[in-house]
């Protein structure tokens, strides 16, 4: 069973000021929606002059899910939109697939997958950091 980020943030609270500790519960709740929120990049090696692996724009649990509407936006090391070129692919499937791989080329890569689960539910949305180096 999973546990709420608010709740785990709660339950430190209540620890913290049962040993004197002097943190607010705004500070615990900022702190946990912090980690929660933000992954780790995921490390992508890719030999120079070659076609990299496809980096997947999502995780394991919704791959095989079926998703209503999906919607993928890939962004490069400075923010820039990754847009269809003779170095970068993007599948149908959200997936990032770089040709002729160059040094210039390395960074972080995050991408943006926004879907519904079902039709009754509201739209969701996820974020994938890659380093690709």
């Amino acid at each position: 069973m999973e546990t709420s980020a608010s709740g785990r943030a709660w339950r430190t609270w209540r620890r913290a000021r049962a040993s004197g500790f002097p943190l607010s519960r705004a500070a615990i709740l900022l702190f946990s929606a912090f980690l929660v929120r933000a992954p780790p990049s995921v490390k992508v090696y890719v030999m120079l002059h070659q076609k990299s692996p496809h980096v997947l724009c999502v995780t394991q649990r919704l791959r095989n899910s079926e998703l209503i509407d999906p919607s993928f936006q890939w962004h490069g090391p400075k923010g820039k939109i990754v847009s269809e070129n003779s170095t970068a692919q993007v599948t149908s499937t959200g997936s990032l697939i770089f040709q002729n791989f160059e040094e210039a080329m390395s960074g972080v890569y995050t991408c943006f997958l926004e879907y519904k689960p079902t039709v009754e539910e509201i739209v969701k949305n996820l974020q994938l950091k890659y380093l690709v180096y």
